[in-house]
């Protein structure tokens, strides 16, 4: 049901220009496919997968009790495409621009990290990784996010 709701938002924002605003939480819920970076090497999961919603439950748990922070991050183009090669990463891809604190998007990125209590989200854009990242603290860590995608 709140995939649903999320949908109608978006294509209320897209057919008639009525902004919505999400709660940053809702943001991951309306993406259409997933992209696991480990490494280097890229998984690419659709929402018809059982995986996507096994990783959106695990995203939601480490989400819980966190709140967004006034993010000072600056993503580069170049820095970001280099970062992925090495790592644990995950990427929600988004099937129209989506719009949060007036920054566009059309992919959120994350570095998953066990023990970090936050993350930066970082915006790809018009074929490109940049800008204000957002920030999310976290009540704990992201453990839980690690162990669902570490073997992916």
């Amino acid at each position: 049901m709140a995939k649903f709701l999320m949908c109608a938002i978006l294509i209320l924002q897209n057919l008639f220009g009525v902004n919505v605003e999400m709660e940053w939480k809702e943001l991951f819920e309306v993406s259409n496919k997933i992209v696991v970076y480990n490494n280097g090497v890229e998984k690419v999961i659709g929402a018809q997968d059982t995986l996507f919603e096994t990783i959106l439950k695990a995203m939601n748990m480490v989400n819980e009790g966190g709140h967004e922070m006034p993010a000072l991050g600056v993503a580069l183009d170049n820095e970001v495409r280099e970062s992925l090669k090495t790592g644990l990463w995950i990427e929600f891809w988004y099937a129209e621009t989506v719009e949060h604190n007036q920054m566009p998007f059309d992919r959120l990125l994350v570095e998953v990290v066990p023990d970090y209590m936050g993350y930066n989200l970082i915006r790809h854009f018009d074929g490109e990784y940049g800008g204000r990242c957002f920030y999310m603290s976290l009540d704990g860590d992201m453990t839980r996010l690690f162990e669902s995608i570490q073997n992916i």
